[in-house]
């Protein structure tokens, strides 16, 4: 008689929440829905599910197994739950880590970052690179998908932290970091205490995840910046060249028209060389050229056809963000939200966070919504976050203390557009800035609603205070008591730029 797979039951609202629950998890072989009214999944694992976790809402804590594989199962439990204590005396939460690095400025982040994992505290790490896609499933997804890979950016980024997500147990955490050019380091403390204010937020954050980082800039910024320089790279060499031309007038015409006579021959016996050049090479120069340029125009996506908002405006509606019959008011409302980072991301695996992981994975292998982003996955994340923060309890992670030198000299919003939020690509801050927290005893960091924000809801009238009394603090240490009162000033600025403007928060 053939034994029973593990399997367990759990409550769905439909199939495709059910089929969800099969997709996210590595051991899952299939999922059914049964029952009068479909709300009942049957989730069927493989012989290794026995006995590991199931989600939030399932009927049983756990895959069922046959007597013996459970007191196996227990047995490790018990075993490795002896070792499984923090520093401080805290159970220890099973995180995962997952980096991808290609080329050796890359590699060398992810190795400091292994290197640092006993400091972080994390159990495991998913070193990928190349070679991932050179056999195998990944290798059939990403020929399938080669058109929505760019050089810097693309679906293979939201595609790699689905497939580890799927590796990780129910209940447990994934930690996506980029392997960071600009932040070559690895971890500085542990990440278990902010796992630990992740669950004591759930009530608010019931994600229990850090999908985005708020940035001050909005996603007009994001967009405007990056498309004008597409769009109008040629015009500004030719308005350079026209001013050029114009002050070697003013200082001397007849050196002009001189200069004219040169570049003509120059011409001349350039069109006299391709004459000569065989028809073979010239074929293979032209050939060689459009790729050249698209290199070079739009390393992260494709060059925007359009103008940048009317193709900002069809991909939210693409994802229905938007309706139709209220395009543009819409399109003019979110055009105006704060844009992310997202250089790293922290998820605990729950249903919430598989469906925005799995939205976003399916989303950036669509050409025609991927390849107009002008941070091709990182927008893509950005306006999904936007589409289901309501649905499933999303938060971004607000940190205004860290901008405040920057807001001083608004170094974040220059004349160029926008700002990189370069402080913002690693881990660490956030770990240290919780230190801050403890040693201060304020408030540092924020989980927000970015529209919540812009209307005043949030009461961030505190922040005035914490960044008055953090800048005191550290100019009290710097120059003493008689010099604080000067050099703090006021902190309205941070009041001002969370109520918002037409070009920053």
């Amino acid at each position: 008689m053939a034994r029973e797979p593990p399997q367990y039951q759990a409550r769905v609202a439909d199939k495709a929440e059910c089929e969800l629950l099969c997709e996210a998890d590595a051991l899952c072989d299939a999922a059914v829905v049964s029952g009068q009214d479909s709300q009942l999944c049957e989730v069927r694992g493989k012989d290794a599910a026995g006995g590991v976790p199931t989600p939030e809402g399932s009927l049983q804590p756990a895959y069922s197994a046959s007597h013996a594989a459970a007191r196996e199962a227990e047995s490790k439990s018990a075993s490795s739950s002896e070792k499984a204590w923090l520093r401080w005396g805290r159970p220890q939460r099973t995180v995962l880590l997952m980096t991808y690095a290609s080329g050796e400025i890359f590699q060398k982040t992810q190795r400091l970052m292994d290197e640092s994992l006993h400091i972080a505290e994390i159990v495991d790490h998913l070193k990928w690179n190349e070679s991932e896609w050179e056999s195998g499933e990944r290798l059939d997804w990403y020929h399938k998908h080669e058109d929505v890979n760019f050089p810097r950016g693309g679906a293979w980024k939201p595609y790699l932290i689905w497939q580890a997500f799927r590796q990780v147990k129910w209940g447990d955490w994934l930690i996506y970091h980029d392997s960071s050019r600009y932040y070559s380091q690895g971890f500085s403390s542990s990440v278990q205490p902010l796992l630990e204010w992740l669950e004591q937020n759930r009530e608010e954050n019931p994600c229990e995840c850090l999908p985005v980082v708020q940035m001050r800039s909005t996603l007009e910024h994001e967009w405007t910046q990056k498309c004008e320089e597409q769009e109008n790279d040629e015009e500004d060499e030719e308005q350079q060249k026209e001013e050029e031309q114009e002050e070697e007038q003013e200082n001397d015409e007849e050196d002009e028209e001189q200069q004219k006579e040169e570049e003509k021959e120059e011409e001349e016996e350039e069109e006299q060389r391709q004459s000569r050049q065989p028809r073979q090479q010239r074929q293979q120069q032209q050939q060689q050229q459009p790729s050249q340029q698209l290199e070079n125009v739009a390393a992260y996506g494709a060059q925007m056809p359009k103008a940048a908002f009317e193709v900002f405006c069809d991909v939210i509606t693409r994802l229905e963000l938007c309706r139709p019959e209220r395009q543009t008011d819409c399109c003019e409302y979110y055009w105006q939200q704060p844009t992310h980072q997202h250089s790293w991301s922290v998820w605990r695996k729950n249903r919430r966070s598989a469906r925005l992981l799995r939205e976003w994975a399916k989303w950036s292998e669509n050409y025609n919504t991927l390849a107009p982003l002008p941070l091709v996955d990182q927008s893509l994340i950005s306006l999904l976050f936007y589409r289901f923060k309501k649905q499933l309890g999303l938060r971004a992670l607000w940190v205004p203390l860290l901008f405040q030198n920057a807001w001083n000299q608004d170094a974040d919003i220059t004349n160029f557009g926008r700002w990189d939020g370069a402080f913002h690509k690693h881990l660490n801050f956030v770990l240290d800035t919780l230190v801050y927290e403890y040693l201060h005893e304020k408030k540092y960091l924020f989980l927000v609603d970015p529209e919540e924000m812009r209307i005043g809801v949030h009461p961030f009238r505190e922040v005035d205070m914490i960044l008055a009394g953090f800048n005191s603090y550290m100019l009290e240490s710097l120059y003493g008591d008689e010099e604080t009162s000067q050099k703090t000033g006021g902190s309205d600025r941070c009041v001002s730029c969370c109520q918002g403007s037409r070009s920053s928060l």
